[in-house]
């Protein structure tokens, strides 16, 4: 778990995932500083129901990591309940697992743009 945008994530990717995150974060606030001439333009070109056609999206997409994150806990839970010889099975669950992860990742994405037209 970490504060990020003083919210608590729950990270799964631990450390790792933290790091990345921050860079991200940092990224865009270098971008935003850099256009910040070009901020209220955006800003104003969402309003209404964009805007709340957003807040909406946001919300879910929340929700969905949240499902995601809880799924691959109980991936990898299950992973050390699986018989360790069986290298097969073992390889399935662990495509199955960075499958999810890599949704993860594209569903952050999509949180960080939502976040940051929203302002």
């Amino acid at each position: 778990y970490a504060i990020l945008d003083r919210r608590l994530r729950h990270l799964p990717g631990g450390v790792d995932e933290y790091l990345r995150l921050r860079a991200l974060e940092q990224a865009n606030q270098k971008g935003a500083a850099a256009g910040s001439a070009s901020a209220p333009a955006a800003e104003s070109a969402l309003s209404g129901a964009d805007r709340r056609t957003a807040e909406k999206e946001l919300t879910a997409l929340e929700r969905r990591m949240q499902k995601l994150a809880e799924q691959i806990d109980r991936a990898k839970h299950g992973l050390a309940d699986h018989d360790q010889s069986d290298y097969a099975g073992l390889g399935e669950k662990m495509k199955e697992i960075s499958a999810r992860e890599a949704e993860v990742e594209e569903l952050e994405l999509r949180w960080f743009e939502l976040t940051e037209q929203l302002g």
